[in-house]
């Protein structure tokens, strides 16, 4: 979905009933006025940009969005159905022996697959590995040293000693901003 505003509506009350309603519409706010960034961590919008736009920066932007908001379904099998999964909705895959368990946002499903299967299948970049049992969404991550990783919905994470310098490289470049 795509929503273009002219000057004559309210854009802010517009972006805020959105987010009230729990929208699932993504929101990149554009603004001459840098106190507009504020406003938009507010109502959670995918990104800020200012304006003039830097053109580079506004198609890196572009690109990371339809890349994550537009990736194909994950289709897994149990042998007797088969079920699709939205990639972004995933938090983190563990693993279990042979099998993998996906933790979506309000489920979690088993799978006849290894993790590594299931990894090879997700967006690039998007998930990262923490230990031998567990990748994580970059997406869900709110806070994290080299003993935790907490998620978005509270779920703490614990990465190995092995694992975590590579995932911490890694996450900086990946969510770390582009200043212009």
């Amino acid at each position: 979905h795509l929503k273009l505003l002219d000057k004559n509506e309210n854009n802010k009350n517009f972006a805020q009933q959105l987010f009230k309603n729990k929208s699932q519409i993504p929101i990149i706010v554009f603004s001459e006025n840098l106190c507009h960034a504020a406003d938009a961590f507010k109502i959670n919008a995918y990104n800020f940009l200012h304006i003039p736009l830097c053109e580079e920066l506004l198609f890196t932007i572009l690109e990371e969005f339809f890349s994550s908001f537009l990736s194909a379904p994950l289709i897994l099998s149990d042998g007797f159905e088969n079920v699709c999964i939205n990639c972004n909705e995933i938090l983190y895959l563990e693993a279990d022996n042979k099998h993998c368990c996906i933790h979506l946002i309000n489920q979690s499903l088993y799978c006849n697959k290894t993790m590594a299967r299931v990894f090879e299948a997700l967006p690039q970049g998007q998930f990262l590995k923490i230990s031998r049992s567990f990748i994580v969404n970059s997406d869900y991550i709110t806070r994290f040293c080299s003993e935790y990783i907490i998620l978005t919905n509270g779920e703490v994470l614990y990465p190995s000693r092995h694992f975590y310098k590579n995932f911490k490289v890694n996450y900086t470049a990946l969510k770390t901003p582009i200043i212009p």
